[in-house]
C-alpha cells in the first residue's frame, strides 16, 4: 500500500508514480478534474477510514500520514489554476510567490520541511 512507500526510499517522481497506479486502481477519478461526484467519494472514504483508524493513537497518526501523502499528491497533480481554484473555495488566501522570491526562501523552506 501507500504507506510503505515512504520506507522504500523513492524519489519524489517515482512516489507520485507510485501512488497514482494505486489511486488509478483503487479509488480512480473520471477524469483529470475532480468534480462532485469524485469529491463526494473522496470525502466518504475518508470519514469511514477516520471511523476505522481513529480508535487508538498509534491509528491516528498512521491515518493522518495517509491522508498527508494523498493530500500531497492530489494537490501537485492539478495546474496553477486548479490551485488557486481550490484555495479560495476552502477560504485559503495565499499570495502567489514568483519564481524569485521562491528561490530566495528556498533554503528555509527546505529546512522547515526537513523539520517536520
Amino acid at each position: 500500500g501507500i504507506e510503505s512507500l515512504r520506507a522504500r526510499g523513492l524519489t519524489l517522481r517515482e512516489e507520485s508514480d507510485k501512488i497514482r497506479g494505486y489511486l488509478d486502481t483503487h479509488l480512480p477519478w473520471r477524469s483529470n478534474e475532480f468534480g462532485p461526484e469524485d469529491k463526494r467519494k473522496d470525502q466518504v472514504s475518508h470519514f469511514i477510514l477516520r471511523l476505522a483508524h481513529c480508535q487508538a493513537e498509534d491509528q491516528r497518526k498512521w491515518f493522518l500520514t495517509q491522508e498527508a501523502l494523498l493530500f500531497k499528491h492530489r494537490l501537485m497533480q492539478l495546474d496553477a489554476g486548479q490551485v488557486a481554484s481550490f484555495t479560495k473555495e476552502n477560504g485559503l488566501d495565499f499570495e502567489l510567490v514568483d519564481e524569485e522570491e521562491k528561490s530566495a526562501l528556498l533554503p528555509e523552506l527546505q529546512a522547515t520541511a526537513l523539520s517536520v
